[in-house]
C-alpha cells in the first residue's frame, strides 16, 4: 500500500496556497460590496431602494399546507446550539408563483430593476435573507440610474431568472435555484418548449449546464447575462426556502426538493427500481475549507468498511445524481457536497463531520435541514477544528478510530 508522507509535495503545497488565496479574495471582494452598498443605501446619494412586495400578480399558490419535522440528531458531544434551535415540528408558509411586467435585467449578475428603478430583491435571493445587496455589484447599481438606455436593449417576453451572487455555490444551486423549474412545473408553466427562457450566469458552470439539461430544459431556453436586458414578464417563483409560521428561521421544503429529485429521475432515465445499497464518503480535498487534514489516514479506514470515495468536484452532474440516488449511507465534512441527498431514494443515513469549540463555532445547519426535513437519518460528529482563513473555513482533524466506531454504532 502506497505511504503517504505528512507533508504534501512543494507543487502540492503550491495549489493549496493558491487556492486559500483566492477564498480570500473572493471573500474580501464579497465583504468589500455589502458594506459599499450598506452605505450608499443608508446615505441616500442615489435613488435605489429594494422593492419587498410581493408583485400583484400572483399566478399560482400551493394549496396543500406542509409541516416539517426536524428530529433530534444524534452526536458524540453535546450538540451545537445551531442545531438544537432547529429542532421541532413545524408548518411552512406555501409557496406560489408570481409575474412583473416591465423588468430590466441590468449586467454584471444580472440584477433585476423595475420602472421606478426598485430593486426586485423577492426575485434574487429567498424572504428569511435579509440583505439583498449583496447580490448587486457597484457597477450594475449605477447602471441601474440611466433613464430611457433599456428602449435599446434586447427584449424577452418572458423569462425566469437563475442567478444571483450565490448561484455558484453548489448547495444554493441545489437548494435555491433547481427547484424554481420545479415549482414552475407544478403551477402548469412549460419550462420544455423554449418560449419561457432561463437567465443564467454570463459564464455558467458546466455542472450548471448538465443539471438544467438533466431537468429537461432545451438550450435555446437558455440566455447568457452578458448584457443588459429587458423583460415583459418576470417569472418570480417563491423559492423553495419557506419560511416557518412558527418561528423567524426558514426551512427547504421537502415537497418542493421531492418535486424537483421526481423531475430530474424522469428526464434523466435514471433506473430507480434497485434498492439504494451504497455507502459514500464526500471528500472535501479541492474546498477551500472545513478538510479533513489527515484524510490520507481516514480514507483507507473507510474503504476497508466498503465506502466509495467521491470526490464531487470531479464528477460529471449526472454521474452525481446517479451515485447519490443509489447512496443508502452518505458520510462527509460539512459542505456543498451533502447537499445531493436531495437525490437520495428510501431512507438515508447522513454523519456530517465537523467542528466547534470557542474559537471555531458550527457553520450552519443546512444538511441537518435538509436530511431532517426529507425524513432521513441525521447525525453529527465533531472533529478537531484548525482555525484557518475564516470561522466557516476551519479545517478538521478527525481521530480515525474513534470516528469509524462512532459511525458503525450510527450505521449499522
Amino acid at each position: 500500500m502506497t505511504q503517504h508522507t505528512p507533508f504534501p509535495s512543494l507543487i502540492q503545497g503550491y495549489r493549496q496556497f493558491r487556492r486559500d488565496l483566492d477564498g480570500v479574495k473572493r471573500v474580501t471582494v464579497r465583504t468589500a460590496s455589502r458594506h459599499s452598498f450598506r452605505a450608499l443605501a443608508f446615505l441616500g446619494r442615489v435613488g435605489l431602494r429594494a422593492e419587498e412586495k410581493v408583485p400583484s400578480e400572483v399566478i399560482w399558490t400551493d394549496s396543500d399546507e406542509e409541516k416539517v419535522t426536524l428530529a433530534r440528531p444524534r452526536c458524540n458531544r453535546e450538540l451545537p446550539e445551531m442545531i438544537t434551535k432547529r429542532i421541532g415540528s413545524y408548518t411552512l408558509r406555501n409557496c406560489f408563483l408570481t409575474v412583473h411586467h416591465g423588468v430590466r435585467l441590468i449586467h454584471p449578475g444580472p440584477v433585476p430593476f423595475d420602472e421606478n428603478n426598485n430593486l426586485l430583491a423577492f426575485a434574487l435571493r429567498p424572504k428569511p435573507y435579509p440583505n439583498p445587496f449583496i447580490h448587486v455589484p457597484l457597477s450594475s447599481l449605477f447602471r441601474s440610474l440611466r433613464s430611457g438606455a433599456s428602449r435599446k436593449w434586447p427584449t424577452i417576453p418572458k423569462a425566469c431568472l437563475l442567478t444571483n451572487a450565490w448561484n455558484r455555490t453548489y448547495h444554493h444551486w441545489v437548494a435555491d435555484w433547481m427547484p424554481q423549474i420545479a415549482i414552475l412545473e407544478h403551477a402548469g408553466v412549460d419550462c420544455e418548449g423554449g418560449d419561457l427562457k432561463f437567465i443564467i450566469p454570463a459564464s455558467p458552470a458546466k455542472w450548471q449546464l448538465e443539471s438544467l439539461k438533466l431537468l429537461g430544459i432545451p438550450d435555446r431556453a437558455l440566455v447568457r447575462a452578458d448584457g443588459p436586458i429587458f423583460v415583459e414578464q418576470l417569472f418570480v417563483p417563491s423559492f423553495a426556502r419557506r419560511e416557518v409560521l412558527e418561528g423567524d428561521f426558514s426551512v427547504v421544503s421537502p415537497r418542493i426538493l421531492r418535486w424537483l429529485r421526481d423531475r430530474i429521475f424522469k428526464h434523466g432515465g435514471f433506473d430507480t427500481t434497485a434498492p439504494p445499497s451504497l455507502k459514500v464518503y464526500v471528500s472535501r480535498r479541492l474546498a477551500l475549507g472545513r478538510r479533513v487534514v489527515n484524510e490520507h489516514e481516514l480514507e483507507p479506514a473507510l474503504k476497508d468498511l466498503g465506502y466509495h470515495i467521491a470526490v464531487t468536484e470531479t464528477m460529471s452532474h449526472e454521474d452525481e445524481v446517479r451515485l447519490f440516488a443509489n447512496a443508502r449511507i452518505i458520510v462527509g465534512a460539512g459542505g456543498s457536497g451533502l447537499a445531493n441527498v436531495v437525490f437520495s431514494r428510501g431512507h438515508v443515513k447522513m454523519v456530517e463531520i465537523s467542528g466547534h469549540d470557542e474559537r471555531c463555532k458550527y457553520p450552519d445547519s443546512n444538511s441537518y435541514s435538509l436530511t431532517a426535513g426529507l425524513g432521513h437519518d441525521f447525525s453529527v460528529y465533531l472533529a478537531k477544528p484548525l482555525k484557518r482563513l475564516a470561522v466557516a473555513r476551519f479545517d478538521l482533524r478527525v481521530d480515525v478510530p474513534d470516528f469509524c466506531k462512532y459511525l458503525k454504532q450510527e450505521t449499522e
